[in-house]
């Protein structure tokens, strides 16, 4: 019914009037908003840069005007879903983390918050050094292959 160049889907919601479903592939830059009057019919397109494996989660606020997410690169971006363009780009957008921003969740009170989960698995890159650099920076490479010996033990 709906196709994705994609190798899985993180997130999934309907809009609240249940006219629209909104998809984020896995390590996508776009989340996909299909009508469902005509299922698998494409509505339009959300750019925003998302590279990593993580499962990406957004959020759509009470009134479904907009759609909040987060992007690999630290950022929350924030769409207008009446717009009419076929690829969107956000209308808000600004750096929260140094990091990933995978999950994005709105809680619409008297004063609306916006809640971000961040951060990123990142695995230490092993150092590859030719023989006579190796003997000069014993200390401090051996400290770093211990502490990454006990990391990976637990």
């Amino acid at each position: 019914m709906f196709s994705t160049e994609s190798p899985g889907i993180t997130d999934m919601q309907y809009s609240y009037d249940g006219q629209r479903l909104f998809l984020a592939p896995r390590k996508c830059d776009e989340i996909l908003c299909y009508d469902m009057r005509m299922p698998g019919t494409l509505m339009f397109k959300m750019l925003r840069p998302f590279t990593t494996n993580q499962r990406a989660c957004f959020d759509v606020d009470s009134v479904g005007r907009y759609l909040f997410s987060g992007t690999s690169d630290g950022q929350l971006v924030v769409f207008d879903l009446n717009d009419a363009a076929t690829e969107m780009t956000p209308i808000f957008s600004r750096k929260a983390v140094d990091c990933s921003v995978p999950c994005v969740s709105v809680h619409d009170a008297k004063i609306p918050l916006v809640a971000l989960g961040t951060g990123e698995r990142v695995f230490p890159t092993p150092r590859l050094s030719a023989g006579s650099e190796a003997s000069s920076d014993s200390s401090d490479s051996e400290e770093e292959r211990s502490s990454y010996r006990r990391r990976r033990r637990d």
